[in-house]
């Protein structure tokens, strides 16, 4: 059964007008926003990709990936690419609801969809594909938002970004795009929903 908090997000996600895009020259992807607890405060699951992946580079990222032609759906890709590199088991996740979706420049459309985990998982990342692990505190999204940021590419070529900010760690992109998207659906959820805000788990 899920917790309070996370029936509320549920709640709140089957509002969203989900953005379907079936553009043949786009790259159809889809990625997992796992919400979870983490010592009593609410954490968001991120990874930097290696410098191995095939795009975007040491950046930071959901876990997630191309759609296969063996995928039954968007959210079937999004939880076998979560187990294939984070190690999370299908099984395990409660999904709570889709997200719209967001175009990238390097030609993909991105499914997100928003789940949560038992608050004590341990993740068993996959060496090839994620350089680290990085937990976020939901509470430091929603506190300390966005700022405007000069992103470096490996090319030369420099782009401003709104970004957001974790221990070192720079999320611009597509990742920041879905997590705004994702923090102005959580400013849905009634306060006493939402510990987040407060930092009460």
């Amino acid at each position: 059964m899920l917790e309070s908090p996370m029936a509320a997000v549920r709640e709140a996600l089957s509002a969203v007008d989900r953005q379907v895009v079936s553009d043949p020259s786009l790259i159809q992807a889809a990625v997992m926003v796992l919400l979870y607890l983490r010592e009593g405060e609410y954490h968001i699951l991120l990874n930097k990709r290696s410098a191995t992946v095939e795009d975007h580079k040491g950046e930071m990222a959901f876990p997630g990936g191309r759609i296969e032609p063996t995928d039954a759906s968007p959210e079937e890709a999004a939880l076998r690419e979560t187990f294939e590199e984070m190690g999370v088991r299908p099984e395990d996740v409660g999904v709570l609801g889709p997200l719209g979706g967001v175009t990238t420049p390097s030609g993909y459309f991105v499914n997100p969809f928003v789940g949560t985990i038992p608050g004590a998982y341990r993740f068993t990342r996959s060496a090839s594909e994620v350089a680290e692990v990085v937990e976020v505190p939901l509470s430091t999204l929603v506190e300390e938002g966005t700022v405007p940021m000069d992103v470096l590419f490996g090319d030369g070529r420099t782009r401003e970004f709104d970004v957001y900010l974790y221990e070192g760690h720079v999320i611009f992109g597509a990742t920041a795009r879905i997590l705004g998207d994702l923090l102005r659906v959580l400013e849905r959820v009634p306060d006493e929903e939402a510990p987040w805000r407060s930092g009460r788990s």
